[in-house]
């Protein structure tokens, strides 16, 4: 259709509800409550033609799209270049999609099927998909542009939503869950409708020979039901993520990603989104946008452009007897941070990373001490790696089997035969809540907090943290690089 048009050497358009008047301020007035320019499908009739007519309800002509460009620039948001036949390609994809962002259609499916023409883009019709076509030409967008405004959907705000601090990441302080109704939704990278762009007119690309040269290298695709883009990582910061069953709140690095454009009276600045992970490589996404201070430098840009598959979340299912791990992991730490753990203060240890292990482990209430389930760490610039062996043992006059973890102190040497290694401790924790403290070396802690919690479906699981930490030295009240002991009882 869009090419019909383009093609026609001119095209009417007849406003039903538009009241013809010789005074002009009428007449504007008349246009801008016609219901011709709310309309999805009317957008590129009034795009593509080379010439276009408009007539009142009594046939009176109005006037034509040259004569009043202007004026329907203005109501609609259109460039007027582009209503007088400029190349749609030297407007950002952000702003292209702002143009329908408040325009309507009778099926849903047209929001994405009314748009084809301005992407130059071929996608079959398949009435009774949804919001499906909105994604499907997303998608074909993404594969065809170098443009990452198609990504730059959303509120632009100038902070993330759920930030928390450190005592709230190290666990000396609660997170609490928030409902769903209270908490800003986790997102896919795809847009649900053109009313998701009514904020990014003002987005364009910021640097047309950088983002070619990382489209070249790793090209954006699509793959289980989500993008794996490149974009370029500017940093971490401590946020939380939330599960709703069972009720957890649970610390994670979010990041800020940079896409490759500009806003408009910002060229010192950057657009970026907030992406969360959410396991096992994945990555969500917030519907915030912030502007970030970054000029683009490819010797800078670089180093940090990674991949990141981005998708929605999709909710871990979890069942009685279930173990959740919802602090793991403490790359983030500084080394003057502070974790209390059954009364004492320990410092926490920079360094330590998680190896290997999930976010949730099932065990069979029979499972013997040949199935339990390990998570391991490594010391970072050592040699020396940290095993917790988790399993569960049915104790005298208990009905229920309760959760034993042990510990094992071994060197990276690729052999995970861990029953050869140094056993530093084991435990059954107690319900509903328990704390195991093992010392590892004389010198780092494995800390391990367990508390039970209910499942709405009936049943309990096994919430740990799990953290390793630094004995103070009695003398100095510090460990090694530590804080003093005025600034531990900051």
């Amino acid at each position: 259709m869009f090419r019909w048009y383009k093609n026609a050497a001119v095209c009417y358009v007849y406003l039903e509800d538009a009241v013809w008047s010789p005074d002009a301020n009428d007449m504007a007035t008349a246009l801008q409550q016609c219901r011709w320019f709310t309309r999805g499908w009317t957008l590129q009739e009034l795009i593509a033609p080379r010439l276009l007519e408009f007539y009142a309800s009594n046939w009176q002509k109005i006037g034509d799209k040259i004569e009043l460009c202007d004026f329907v620039s203005s109501i609609t948001g259109i460039d007027k270049h582009i209503l007088l036949g400029g190349d749609l390609d030297s407007v950002s994809v952000a702003r292209r999609m702002s143009w329908a962002s408040h325009r309507k259609t009778s099926r849903l499916e047209d929001q994405a099927y009314c748009l084809l023409g301005l992407f130059d883009v071929c996608l079959p019709l398949i009435y009774g998909e949804g919001s499906k076509a909105f994604q499907r030409l997303q998608e074909a967008i993404m594969v065809k542009t170098y443009d990452q405004s198609i990504f730059a959907w959303g509120k632009l705000g100038q902070k993330e939503n759920h930030m928390i601090d450190a005592e709230q990441y190290n666990g000396n302080r609660d997170i609490p869950w928030k409902p769903p109704s209270d908490r800003s939704p986790r997102l896919g990278l795809f847009a649900e409708s053109p009313a998701d762009f009514a904020d990014s007119g003002e987005i364009s690309p910021a640097d047309h020979h950088f983002a070619h040269s990382i489209n070249r290298e790793k090209p954006p695709t699509l793959v289980n039901g989500g993008g794996l883009v490149n974009l370029v990582i500017l940093g971490q910061f401590p946020s939380v993520s939330y599960w709703d069953q069972p009720h957890v709140a649970m610390p994670v690095n979010a990041e800020v990603a940079t896409l490759l454009c500009h806003y408009k009276g910002f060229e010192n600045k950057l657009v970026a989104l907030i992406l969360y992970p959410w396991g096992d490589g994945y990555f969500c996404r917030s519907y915030e946008l912030v502007l970030v201070d970054a000029s683009i430098s490819t010797n800078f840009f670089s180093p940090g452009t990674k991949q990141r598959h981005i998708l929605p979340p999709r909710p871990y299912r979890v069942q009685s007897g279930d173990i959740v791990l919802r602090r793991w992991e403490v790359s983030f730490a500084r080394v003057n941070q502070v974790v209390q753990a059954a009364g004492d203060l320990y410092l926490k240890v920079p360094g330590w990373r998680r190896r290997y292990g999930r976010r949730v482990f099932h065990l069979q209430d029979d499972a013997s001490d040949y199935e339990a389930i390990w998570h391991t760490y490594a010391l970072e610039n050592t040699r020396e790696v940290v095993a917790l062996k988790l399993c569960r043992a049915l104790t005298p006059g208990d009905e229920r089997r309760k959760l034993c973890v042990a510990a094992f102190l071994g060197l990276d040497d690729l052999n995970y035969n861990f029953e050869d290694w140094d056993r530093r401790g084991e435990q059954t924790l107690r319900t509903p809540e328990d704390t195991w403290i093992c010392e590892l070396n004389g010198r780092d802690m494995l800390i391990v907090k367990a508390e039970e919690m209910p499942l709405e479906c009936g049943g309990f699981v096994d919430v740990l943290d799990v953290q390793l930490a630094r004995r103070r030295t009695p003398h100095t009240g510090h460990g090694i690089g530590g804080p003093s002991k005025s600034q531990d009882s900051q």
